[in-house]
């Protein structure tokens, strides 16, 4: 294998530093209608996706399937974030105490079969604020914020949903916009036909 490698190490590395060298040129052009996580990491995938000949929304379509399913395992296997999702399916929004709403939750995960015996579900008001933060931005993914503020001696949480459905997380959609030419075409790059380009992303 080693043997191969060497034998074909320069069209590798030389075909990589090119593809490279063609998204680098591209890359200040391209333009992401919403950014996630991770913003410059899908810029420079969209760009290496564009180049290549697979094209950027091919790319974009890969990388939100993934986090779409990284995100729902993570919501899963955490149980605020689980039950909070399950109660903002019949509810817009959902305002009270930090207190009122560990009530609700017990109340929906006892419904919906969650299991609240485990450690990570918090058995007091203040443990759930903590746990709340720790799934903020996967809460965001899925169309649903959260702000918890101090109202006299308690916690106010307010719950807003985007839409009237909790969604995936949002598409997205990505332009390429070129100076002086219309397209990209790259050369001397050769895959084989059974490489998949996106496979485990």
């Amino acid at each position: 294998m080693w043997e191969a490698f060497e034998k074909d190490r320069a069209s590798i590395v030389g075909g990589a530093l090119q593809a490279l060298a063609k998204a680098m040129a591209i890359y200040p052009n391209v333009q992401l209608d919403k950014l996630p996580r991770m913003a410059d990491f899908t810029r420079w995938g969209y760009a290496i996706a564009e180049v290549l000949g697979y094209g950027g929304e091919r790319f974009l379509q890969a990388y939100r399937k993934n986090r779409n399913q990284s995100n729902e395992e993570a919501i899963s296997s955490h149980p605020v974030a689980a039950t909070v999702v399950a109660l903002m399916k019949e509810n817009q929004s959902w305002s009270g105490s930090v207190a009122s709403l560990l009530g609700e939750l017990e109340r929906v995960a006892e419904q919906e079969k969650i299991n609240t015996k485990v450690k990570t579900f918090p058995k007091a008001a203040h443990i759930l604020s903590r746990r709340l933060k720790e799934v903020k931005s996967n809460l965001e993914d899925v169309g649903i914020t959260f702000d918890i503020r101090h109202a006299g001696d308690s916690k106010k949480v307010s719950i807003q949903k985007s839409g009237s459905n909790v969604i995936p997380i949002r598409p997205q959609s990505g332009t390429l916009k070129l100076t002086g030419t219309d397209s990209i075409e790259v050369k001397d790059i050769e895959l084989s036909e059974d490489y998949d380009e996106f496979e485990g992303w």
